[in-house]
């Protein structure tokens, strides 16, 4: 007996496509401390040390970085983190998603 169930699996399986990923780029507003941005890379994107430095001399460099990519519920999420944590601290910071792109590892 057919009950549809692994024509609808298998159907599940070739056409389940990837969750569309998402960046979030950092930007650094004038009065944004070095302290605060090392607070937010380390607990709400969970970079190691060096890797947070690394990143917080980028942002005083060019003015951004890219923080992370992430399916569209977590970066909206850590956006909304971070933008309360900004907000409570008086931190004048940008994120800004970016979709459609390829998963990106840094390297540390």
């Amino acid at each position: 007996m057919n009950n549809g169930y692994n024509n609808d699996w298998d159907q599940f399986r070739n056409n389940n496509n990837k969750p569309s990923l998402y960046q979030i780029w950092m930007i650094q507003g004038e009065a944004t401390t070095s302290h605060f941005l090392y607070k937010i890379l380390k607990t709400n994107f969970h970079y190691s040390n060096s890797t947070t430095i690394n990143m917080i001399r980028e942002i005083s460099d060019t003015g951004y970085t890219m923080c992370g990519t992430y399916t569209k519920d977590i970066a909206e999420t850590k956006v909304h983190e971070v933008m309360k944590k900004a907000s409570s601290d008086k931190q004048f910071i940008k994120l800004i998603i970016q979709k459609g792109v390829e998963h990106v590892v840094r390297k540390s």
